[in-house]
């Protein structure tokens, strides 16, 4: 199987990710005095900008290509999912929220310790990372296998596991040396990205069966 990437889509990738490294490199030298400024970024960081990278990590590789390709093959159902997120994030807007800010937390975790003990806290904090291991592990094969496509033309062992880790050393690289104000700022930037690129795909769409029509 041969790649069919014209010059312009090489373009496009590499550019991509080449701001991606810059803008990294950039958030990387914002100093960072205290774990609390690595962590949370003294909450300092505007509340749009937050929300923008929240809902950014809500979306993955397996929403993009799992997604649409499980509504067109059953049915719509796993947009009930997105639904019932509405509802949790108005439920941890209202109800959570203001919990934390009322004993100082930064996690449910340590809300968890307050109100129910020590024990409890452990416990759903073994759980979290056993289901973040088993989720993130899916959604970072399912990226590696796009990168592959396009690096590799294929998805052999060597050039899945060589996607990986071009995946995971990108991730790591800005999410260790700038904290998480890096993380928010590069999440803004691929949400502006994705959905800039939505839009456009969705206006040629339109004009392309319009086209087709008359």
């Amino acid at each position: 199987m041969h790649s069919s990437f014209s010059s312009l889509d090489w373009f496009i990738f590499i550019a991509y990710f080449a701001i991606l490294a810059i803008t990294s490199f950039m958030f990387s030298r914002i100093k960072i005095k205290s774990s609390r400024d690595y962590f949370v970024s003294a909450s300092s960081m505007p509340m749009f900008g937050v929300a923008i990278s929240v809902l950014a990590t809500s979306q993955s590789a397996a929403t993009f290509l799992g997604g649409p390709e499980f509504s067109f093959k059953y049915d719509f159902t796993f947009i009930g999912f997105y639904f019932s997120a509405l509802l949790g994030v108005i439920f941890v807007a209202f109800v959570l929220i203001p919990r934390f800010y009322a004993i100082r937390a930064i996690t449910v975790y340590e809300l968890l310790e307050s109100r129910y003990g020590e024990t409890a806290k452990k416990q759903a904090g073994v759980m979290f990372l056993i289901g973040r291991v088993m989720a993130s592990g899916a959604r970072l094969y399912i990226g590696a296998l796009a990168i592959s496509m396009i690096l590799f033309s294929d998805i052999s062992f060597w050039h899945l596991f060589s996607s990986i880790g071009i995946l995971m050393l990108g991730a790591l690289s800005y999410a260790y040396f700038g904290g998480i104000k890096s993380i928010i700022l590069s999440d803004i930037i691929q949400a502006v990205t994705y959905v800039g690129a939505g839009v456009v795909v969705l206006v040629f769409l339109y004009y392309s069966l319009e086209a087709q029509i008359f």
